[in-house]
C-alpha cells in the first residue's frame, strides 16, 4: 500500500466517524478536569481529553489538527484556536518574559497549512536596543572628546606627561 493509498483510507475513516462517531467523550477528562471534547486526529488515539490536557499533550507538536465533539459530531480544528503559544528561543516549559507575539503566523508542511501563535524570544531584541544605546553613547563620548581636543582644554594620554607634547617646554 503506498502513500497515496493509506491516505485515501484514512480520509473514509475519518469521515465515517464525523457522521457517525464510534466513541463519545467521558463526563470527565483522565485528569478529573471537565469537557473531554478534544482529540487528535494525528496522534491516532480515541481518547478525549479537556482542553488543557490536549495543550499540555501538543506542546511539542503544535501542527496536530484536532477534533472537538459538539452536537454530536466531530468538527475539525486546530491547536491554535484552543489557544496553543508555541515559544521560540527558550526551553519548555519557560517563557520569555520579554516575549513578541505574533498570533497570525502561518506554517506550511506536507499536512497542509496550519496557523499557530508565535512567541519569539525578546531578550535577544532588547539586547540589541541596549548594544544600541551603547553605542549611542559612545559616539556621543567621542563628540565630546573631539570638542574637548579641538579646544585644547583636556588631553587623554598616557598617565606620564611628555614636555612638548602635553605641556609646555620649559628649560630649566
Amino acid at each position: 500500500m503506498n502513500r497515496e493509498q493509506r491516505n485515501q483510507i484514512l480520509q473514509r475513516i475519518r469521515k465515517l466517524e464525523k457522521e457517525f462517531p464510534v466513541l463519545e467523550p467521558d463526563v470527565a477528562c483522565n485528569c478529573g478536569g471537565p469537557d473531554p471534547i478534544y482529540r487528535c486526529e494525528q496522534c491516532f488515539t480515541p481518547v478525549f481529553m479537556c482542553k488543557q490536557c490536549t495543550l499540555d499533550w501538543h506542546r511539542l507538536t503544535p501542527l496536530h489538527r484536532i477534533e472537538t465533539f459538539k452536537d454530536g459530531r466531530l468538527h475539525s480544528g486546530n491547536l491554535k484556536a484552543l489557544g496553543l503559544r508555541v515559544q521560540l528561543g527558550h526551553p519548555l516549559p519557560e517563557a520569555c518574559p520579554l516575549r513578541i507575539s505574533d498570533d497570525n503566523f502561518v506554517i506550511i508542511d506536507a499536512q497542509g497549512a496550519h496557523e499557530v501563535m508565535l512567541d519569539y524570544c525578546g531578550e535577544a531584541a532588547f539586547r540589541q536596543w541596549r548594544i544600541l544605546q551603547h553605542l549611542k553613547m559612545l559616539k556621543l563620548r567621542d563628540a565630546m572628546l573631539d570638542r574637548i581636543h579641538a579646544n585644547n582644554v583636556v588631553s587623554f594620554g598616557p598617565a606620564c606627561v611628555e614636555p612638548g607634547k602635553d605641556m609646555p617646554d620649559i628649560e630649566a
